[in-house]
């Protein structure tokens, strides 16, 4: 290759799909811990790198975004949960787009026909919409809330990396009724609720939605003011519905 020529270079899309070992590293020590999926491991290109695993009773998940913030995120067969995300904190609604292209995709799969997520934000005066999907004949606007606390935002903003490591998913699933607490009183009805859970990764676990579904989905189904709320994670196999 001359001095003047480049490479090729070309940005795309997919996903690929393995089975084996993910390899995780439990915090704070620095023991290894290897969780074997039984389902397969998926590993998705798509506005930056995606790796998801999920065993029987473990599940594993590396994001690595376009803007730099990655998280590594494991729940472990006793329920030990830990996390580590690093990078630059978020700043405002960004991330919307990217959790309602999940959203669609999760809603298709479910439903089995074809939705899409707009290519721009709403534009004009604040209606706590922030983000469109639509199908062919009707279109559903959609809201965004963090599922992560104040403080762990602020532990990355100040110190560029936040972790914890927890006993069992209680905490997640405490963090995710908070979250949906802050929206509570602002619900409408012709709007989905979409608590994007892609960082740190832990409450779009499945062990977490499950127990959150368990302690507090018939109160969800009775106070909620929103049409639909989904914890969306980092793929949509890692998106559930919770207020059914």
């Amino acid at each position: 290759m001359s001095k003047h020529s480049r490479p090729n270079s070309k940005r795309t899309e997919g996903e690929l799909t393995l089975s084996g070992v993910l390899t995780a590293h439990k915090l704070p020590k620095t023991d290894v811990v290897k969780i074997t999926a039984h389902d397969e491991i998926a590993i998705a290109i798509r506005e930056g790198l995606t790796a998801h695993g999920r065993g029987d009773h473990s599940e594993a998940l590396r994001v690595c975004d376009d803007f730099g913030l990655s998280t590594t995120a494991d729940i472990l067969d006793g329920g030990q949960t830990v996390y580590e995300m690093k990078g630059p904190s978020p700043q405002g609604e960004s991330g919307c787009g990217v959790v309602a292209k999940i959203l669609a995709e999760a809603i298709s799969k479910r439903e089995g026909t074809k939705w899409t997520a707009d290519e721009e934000n709403p534009q004009g005066p604040e209606c706590g919409v922030d983000w469109w999907i639509s199908t062919p004949g009707k279109r559903w606007p959609v809201q965004v809330t963090r599922t992560a606390g104040h403080n762990i935002w602020r532990a990355l903003g100040k110190q560029g990396v936040a972790r914890e490591a927890l006993s069992d998913e209680g905490k997640a699933v405490t963090e995710l009724q908070a979250a949906v607490e802050r929206k509570m009183a602002s619900g409408d009805p012709k709007t989905i609720l979409a608590l994007d859970a892609r960082f740190p990764g832990v409450h779009a676990f499945r062990r977490v939605t499950e127990q959150f579904e368990r302690l507090y989905g018939r109160e969800l189904k009775a106070r909620i003011k929103f049409a639909q709320v989904w914890v969306v994670g980092a793929t949509a196999e890692m998106t559930t519905r919770v207020d059914q």
